[in-house]
């Protein structure tokens, strides 16, 4: 003590300020130093807390990213696959339209040929009549009285059958 006393510290002072210091410890250490180290170890678990959320909030990002491209893809076969049906279902009406067309064109063709050979009886037997009577009024004009009725006949039937050939 005698060296601490020549060196001009005093020892009740230095014991003083020991216990000075460690009673400041203490009281630093209960209201300072335990509260910053809960504060810091509740940070740390929020900080953990978040990290963690963000880890999860990423995977299920990445999971509903690729959730949201199967179904593109999906979606996308299934436009193919609705557009190919639809193409082909297309192609078999259209295919139906001009058969139905045809039948009825064939239809209208067989009509008209069936009104027109009928149009042609009716006017080749106009035809037949008005030149039947014009062969038996020109006969009589020409040859008067003289003849008989058998050969006026003859007459007429021989002139149809050269009309009908032509």
């Amino acid at each position: 003590m005698e060296l601490l006393g020549q060196l001009g510290i005093d020892w009740r002072l230095l014991v003083a300020q020991i216990v000075n210091f460690l009673i400041l410890l203490g009281v630093l250490y209960r209201f300072l130093y335990r509260p910053v180290l809960s504060h810091l170890e509740e940070r740390t678990a929020r900080i953990e807390k978040s990290l963690s959320e963000a880890k999860r909030i990423e995977v299920q990002a990445r999971e509903a990213d690729e959730a949201r491209i199967q179904l593109i893809a999906e979606a996308r076969k299934e436009v193919q696959v609705i557009s190919e049906k639809a193409a082909k279902e297309a192609e078999v009406l259209r295919k139906k339209m001009v058969d139905d067309a045809r039948r009825e064109a064939e239809r209208i063709v067989e009509s008209g040929k069936v009104q027109l050979e009928m149009h042609k009886e009716v006017i080749l037997k106009d035809v037949r009549r008005e030149v039947t009577g014009l062969i038996v009024s020109a006969t009589q004009h020409i040859l008067g009285d003289v003849m008989d009725e058998n050969i006026d006949a003859s007459i007429v039937k021989s002139a149809l059958r050269k009309v009908g050939r032509a």
